[in-house]
C-alpha cells in the first residue's frame, strides 16, 4: 500500500484560545462570572483609644473630686563624681606626731613612657672589617702524648699474704651441721599428752554421783533466788 501525503495539519497544530478562566479567553464563547480574593490588608494592631479602664466614680463636670495630697518627686541619679574617701577610711591613730621631727622618706616617681622612637639599627647590626694588623691568637696543633713512665705501677706486683711470714690472727670457723637436724621424727611432742587424760597421782580421775533425794524433799533455794530484782 502506497503512503499518502497528508493533506493538512493535525488537530495539534491549531492553538485555539481557552474557554476556561479569565485570561486569554475565547471571545467567541460565553465567559462565566469569576470571583477572586482580594489581597491581605494586614491586621491593624494600632490602638486608637484606651478601653473602659477609667474610674469615674469621683469625676464630675468640674474635674476630679479628691482630698489634698502630696506626691514624691523623681529620684535623682547617684552622683558618681564623688570619689573622696569617707570618714571610715582615715586612721588618725596611725599618723605620727606632726610636731616632732621625722626620719627622711623616699618616694618613687611615676613611670615614664617607654621610648620606641629609635628606628636605627643596633650595634650588632654592623659587620666591621678588621684590618691586617689586628692582634689575634691562634691555637697550635696538639702535641702527641708521650708517656715516659713505662715502668709498672704498684698495682702490678702481687702482694703476698701477710699471714705467711707473720703471726696469723685468730680466726673463727663454722663447724659442720649435725646430722638429724631438721629431719622428721616419729616421737610424740609435748602436746600429745593432755593433762586431763594422763594422771600421775595415786587415784585416777573419776566421776561420782550425788546423793539421791527423796520425793518429798524441798527444792534447793539459794540466796540469789530470793534477792530483789533490779
Amino acid at each position: 500500500m502506497a503512503c499518502k501525503k497528508p493533506l493538512g495539519p493535525g488537530p495539534g497544530a491549531y492553538a485555539l484560545p481557552t474557554t476556561v478562566g479569565f485570561p486569554s479567553h475565547d471571545p467567541s464563547r460565553y465567559r462565566n462570572p469569576m470571583y477572586s480574593f482580594g489581597i491581605n490588608a494586614g491586621f491593624r494592631v494600632k490602638q486608637l483609644g484606651p478601653g473602659p479602664a477609667y474610674r469615674i466614680d469621683r469625676v464630675t463636670r468640674d474635674g476630679l473630686v479628691s482630698s489634698p495630697a502630696w506626691s514624691f518627686g523623681a529620684r535623682f541619679p547617684t552622683r558618681s563624681t564623688l570619689r573622696t574617701p569617707g570618714p571610715g577610711a582615715h586612721a588618725p591613730e596611725r599618723c605620727p606626731p606632726t610636731k616632732e621631727p621625722r626620719a627622711p622618706q623616699y618616694s618613687m616617681g611615676a613611670r615614664l613612657g617607654f621610648a620606641l622612637k629609635r628606628v636605627g639599627p643596633a650595634s650588632n647590626a654592623y659587620a666591621l672589617r678588621l684590618g691586617p694588623g689586628t692582634p689575634a691568637y691562634t691555637m697550635g696543633a696538639r702535641v702527641g702524648f708521650n708517656p715516659k713512665a713505662k715502668s709498672p705501677g704498684p698495682a702490678v706486683y702481687f702482694q703476698r699474704d701477710v699471714d705467711v711470714y707473720k703471726t696469723r690472727s685468730p680466726r673463727y670457723t663454722l663447724g659442720a651441721r649435725s646430722e638429724g637436724a631438721g629431719k622428721p621424727t616419729k616421737a610424740p611432742g609435748p602436746a600429745t599428752y593432755p593433762p586431763n587424760l594422763y594422771n600421775t597421782k595415786k587415784n585416777p580421775y573419776s566421776y561420782s554421783f550425788g546423793t539421791k533425794h527423796g520425793d518429798y524433799a524441798p527444792p534447793m533455794i539459794i540466796k540469789e533466788d530470793t534477792m530483789d530484782c533490779l
